[in-house]
């Protein structure tokens, strides 16, 4: 056998033992039976291939599986088959998530909403990372965007108009949201969906704008930082706001209500209206068919706290009875300081006429006279001698009553009483005699009464015995 003929067996040899095993190793003569590649050592490691963000994301087609190191986020990035995910967190991915670094990741959106907007994906989760700049407006449409942080995770306005438009609702979390001099929101919901805020903070807006139109919006932890004007909410179902901080930055009016509102709840912020400000703004009497509340608010600053509602009110109070109200630098206003009076002053010789028909139960008749209110708050007059309670809450009142009257009889013997809803409360009767025509008496009446909304209280008096009428020269009685 020639030296060429050797050679040539021992070549097909080698290659069919690499078609047989097809394995290979390095650092090792037995490489693992399950690997096609196995690599040894106790002194060094093996390098992927290393490059920036740009130079991963530019790679044309990427195969599924491919993997490289980046160098700008530190970080292994492999190719699922749709996208570069990083090493160690794809058991986190769903079906319905978009990781935007970029509106670049956004093109399917941008094409949805026809080139002039995003029109989000519903039910779908956009995790924002970084500062994203958006060139067309966001119709959210039930999705959920969220960043990681609420400082460092930005959506940023860059329409040169409203930021946020549409007809639907959805959840943001955790990030800054930077109107840049522009309105950030202009929704005008069907009244079916939510609109929902978790730390989300909002800044250098011309306004945050209005929200109209949704079953829930809820605002929870976060803060207003250099706005020239704040939220406008209008006919709604449910309104909840809380954890928020309105600072010094911001200008104009923290919050306007206008519409129908069937609740509103407003707790534990601090709004800082300074001078030419206002903090929250009902004079458009917004109806309210629920209830409403402001509670652990704090105000402060120089400005209009509150501009209140111009019908429906109290004098030198804001809400109406449908509010409670206890905050520091407002107005307490509660069924529990509901308050009414009633008052009567005359010359003395010229008090107003009782007159009486018999004597006894069948004398009895309301005490006669023109009279005043000028202490009301959740009460009404209602004519003369007689407030009617406005508040919703039923509960007790403390009732005082000072009468000073003359007789046009001698020795006239008067009971004097509290009636509810024209029914006299027996356990309130004070006697008094009068001792001749002319001289002058005075009782004091007290009692607790019980009321629910739109009961109404008076003042009434029975001629015991005797004759002649009763001239009450003063009146005051107040119920709180």
């Amino acid at each position: 056998m020639n030296i060429k003929y050797r050679y040539l067996v021992l070549i097909i040899a080698i290659i069919a033992s690499f078609n047989v095993f097809a394995q290979v190793g390095i650092g090792t003569t037995s490489p693992h039976p399950s690997s096609i590649f196995d690599v040894e050592s106790d002194s060094q490691g093996m390098l992927t291939p290393r490059m920036s963000t740009q130079q991963r994301t530019e790679i044309l087609q990427p195969a599924k599986g491919l993997l490289v190191f980046d160098t700008d986020l530190n970080a292994f990035y492999f190719f699922d088959g749709g996208q570069w995910l990083e090493l160690g967190t794809e058991s986190k991915t769903r079906n319905n998530y978009k990781l935007v670094q970029s509106v670049a990741d956004l093109a399917d959106e941008l094409t949805a909403g026809g080139g002039s907007k995003y029109l989000l994906n519903p039910f779908f989760l956009y995790e924002i990372n970084g500062n994203v700049v958006f060139n067309f407006p966001i119709e959210l449409n039930g999705a959920y965007i969220k960043g990681e942080d609420s400082v460092e995770d930005k959506i940023i306005n860059g329409t040169g108009s409203t930021l946020f438009v549409g007809t639907t609702g959805g959840n943001l979390k955790r990030m800054t949201i930077v109107g840049n001099g522009q309105k950030i929101f202009n929704l005008n919901g069907d009244g079916s969906q939510n609109l929902i805020f978790l730390s989300v903070n909002f800044v250098n807006s011309s306004s945050v704008g209005s929200l109209s139109g949704f079953s829930i919006i809820f605002f929870n932890v976060g803060q207003f930082q250099n706005n020239s004007n704040g939220l406008i909410v209008s006919n709604s179902e449910s309104f909840f706001f809380t954890l928020y901080t309105w600072a010094t930055s911001n200008t104009g009016t923290f919050l306007t209500l206008n519409g129908a509102i069937d609740e509103v709840q407003l707790s534990n912020a601090r709004v800082v209206a300074d001078a030419g400000e206002v903090g929250i703004n009902v004079s458009a009497n917004p109806s309210i068919s629920g209830s409403a509340s402001i509670a652990q608010v704090t105000f402060a600053g120089a400005g209009n706290h509150v501009l209140g509602y111009s019908s429906g009110t109290y004098p030198n109070y804001h809400f109406t009875n449908k509010w409670f109200v206890s905050c520091h630098g407002i107005a307490q206003e509660t069924d529990d300081n509901a308050t009414g009076d009633i008052n009567l002053s005359t010359a003395v010789g010229a008090g107003a006429t009782t007159s009486f028909t018999g004597i006894g139960i069948s004398s009895r008749v309301k005490l006669a006279g023109a009279t005043t209110s000028s202490n009301l708050f959740r009460f009404t007059k209602s004519g003369n001698n007689r407030i009617v309670y406005d508040g919703l809450k039923s509960r007790s009142f403390n009732v005082s009553t000072s009468i000073s009257f003359q007789a046009s009889a001698n020795n006239t013997v008067f009971i004097f009483y509290l009636a509810k809803n024209g029914i006299i409360i027996e356990n309130t009767r004070v006697y008094r005699q009068s001792s001749g025509v002319g001289d002058i008496g005075a009782v004091a009446l007290v009692g607790s009464v019980f009321m629910n909304s739109n009961d109404f209280l008076e003042l009434y008096v029975e001629r015991y015995s005797g004759s002649g009428s009763l001239e009450t020269v003063s009146l005051n009685m107040i119920a709180e």
